[in-house]
């Protein structure tokens, strides 16, 4: 067997560079790239081909992805990242997660427009309660005032008993009625505390 010797074959190396160069311009070959993947802030997936950019508690153990390049049809090298798809992938995860954040504020918004339909029904309410114990109140003292004035006709002692009888009727009606409008007023004034709260914790509008 012939054996080459470079020493004596001088000609022989330019003639393999210059093959070796024509090689790499017309048929390249697909060189390997590393990746990694890992989660970012938002939870979607990302790619890299840079370590640093993977967060520090994610390169412990993390896995590399070898995958050769692929060439178009017209000479240019598509990445890994657009190979896999990851493109599409985090525009579908953005914008998943735009959906849920509309639907989580329409949501939000429903029930705000529920409880504030709710607080405006109770204050319908409280008021008309109100009013009723109000009227029934200034019964109750237009009677005390002709109670008394009828007092101070009377002249007979039976029917002072009968007077009086109905005086302490009438002013256990007014205890009673008494109550009922202080019971109201507590009511009233935890109205206006759940009032005030939903207020606060309302956003500001958009000026």
């Amino acid at each position: 067997m012939e054996t080459i010797h470079f020493s004596t074959g001088k000609r022989l190396v330019p003639l393999l560079a210059a093959l070796f160069l024509a090689a790499l311009f017309l048929a390249p070959a697909p060189a390997r790239a590393d990746f990694y993947k890992y989660k970012g802030p938002d939870g979607a997936v990302h790619f890299t081909d840079n370590l640093l950019d993977v967060p520090p508690d994610q390169q412990v153990g993390i896995t590399t992805y070898s995958a050769p390049d692929v060439y178009t049809p017209t000479g240019g090298v598509v990445s890994p990242q657009e190979r896999l798809g990851v493109g599409s992938l985090e525009e579908s995860g953005k914008k998943r997660e735009e959906e849920g954040k509309k639907a989580n504020e329409a949501e939000a918004a429903r029930k705000a427009e529920e409880a504030k339909a709710a607080r405006k029904a109770r204050y319908g309410e409280l008021v008309k309660k109100k009013e009723a114990l109000q009227k029934e109140y200034d019964a109750l003292d237009q009677t005390g005032k002709e109670l008394e004035a009828f007092g101070r006709k009377i002249r007979h002692s039976r029917a002072v008993n009968i007077h009086n009888q109905k005086i302490a009727e009438h002013n256990q009606k007014v205890r009673a009625l008494k109550e009922k409008m202080d019971a109201l007023d507590q009511e009233i004034i935890e109205f206006n505390k759940e009032a005030e709260a939903a207020a606060a914790a309302s956003p500001a509008p958009a000026r």
